[in-house]
């Protein structure tokens, strides 16, 4: 396998003493299966989209790539116990956090030609999948492992004199939506989404407007009691409990509005806020992962109907 440099992000919650106690975030290399249709560009793009997203997402301070290896060398300090971070403004560095790392396990994009009447249509179908490992830096214990999938569908149509490249559309876009999944991903691990207030018509969650796509359903979960390993006396979290689905209604700089999918969603919410229960939000499983058209709403949207 060929180790090409990705922007995969590896983050260390409190890396660096800064004001607000943002975690620091810095990309590494990663992994890239042999036979994946990637070039620089491809590289470039998830890089620039991952970082942005992290800037956007206003949790984190990033460390860009050429300052790696200054933070590992202020790390194994650390470790020596020569460095205590207690003065932020020495830039002096506290103990290590979390790390994020992983494979690509395909990248690759088709094309089919389709025949409408008198109209060719060429379809196009970009697909971006990649693996992501989330482990604590101290105890190389692993925290949260995912699979993140994305496949993006273009059609044109004959009849449109244009130069468009759907091939590299299509990547850019699978590789976009990859990235903001990557950050969703970090976010989850290491801030996860709260419930900040409910009233009857809304609730408003920590999260920009970024992070989030207008119309989007997510869950609210309930949080119970600490769970705790009762060998190590390790915190694993908290219990959980599914009590509401809402829709992303009014996304903001800093907040976003969420309004209640039914009646009975807006009661559990209202009822676990009466009784003063933490909730967390957390976006709803997507039923599917292809953004599947017709060949019919594909001439349509190629000629400019939709």
């Amino acid at each position: 396998m060929n180790k090409i440099a990705v922007a995969v992000v590896c983050f260390v919650l409190g890396l660096t003493s800064y004001a607000g106690k943002k975690a620091s975030v810095f990309v590494d290399d990663f992994l890239v299966n042999e036979g994946c249709q990637i070039t620089k560009a491809d590289l470039q793009n998830l890089y620039d989209r991952v970082i942005g997203n992290v800037v956007s997402s206003r949790k984190y301070e990033v460390v860009e790539r050429k300052n790696i290896a200054k933070v590992q060398k202020e790390l194994q300090l650390v470790d020596a116990g020569l460095v205590d971070g207690s003065a932020p403004q020495s830039n002096k560095l506290q103990a290590a956090g979390y790390c994020i790392y992983g494979k690509i396990l395909q990248c690759r994009n088709s094309k089919t030609q389709t025949v409408v009447g008198e109209l060719n249509v060429e379809s196009v179908k970009g697909i971006v999948e990649l693996q992501l490992r989330i482990t604590n830096i101290q105890t190389g214990r692993l925290l949260g492992a995912k699979t993140i999938k994305k496949t993006i569908i273009k059609h044109l149509s004959s009849a449109l004199n244009t130069s468009r490249n759907l091939e590299q559309e299509v990547m850019a876009e699978a590789f976009a939506a990859a990235a903001k999944d990557v950050v969703t991903v970090l976010n989850d691990v290491a801030f996860p989404v709260y419930v900040l207030s409910a009233n009857s018509r809304f609730v408003t969650g920590n999260i920009t407007s970024e992070q989030v796509v207008l119309g989007d359903v997510w869950e609210v979960f309930e949080l119970g009691d600490e769970l705790k390993d009762p060998q190590t006396g390790e915190i694993l979290g908290f219990d959980e409990e599914l009590i509401a689905k809402v829709r992303v209604s009014r996304p903001g700089p800093k907040t976003t509005k969420f309004e209640y999918v039914g009646e009975k969603d807006k009661k559990f919410v209202l009822q676990a806020k009466e009784d003063n229960i933490k909730m967390i939000l957390r976006l709803a499983p997507e039923k599917n992962e292809e953004k599947k058209a017709s060949v019919h709403r594909g001439v349509r949207e190629a000629l400019g109907v939709l």
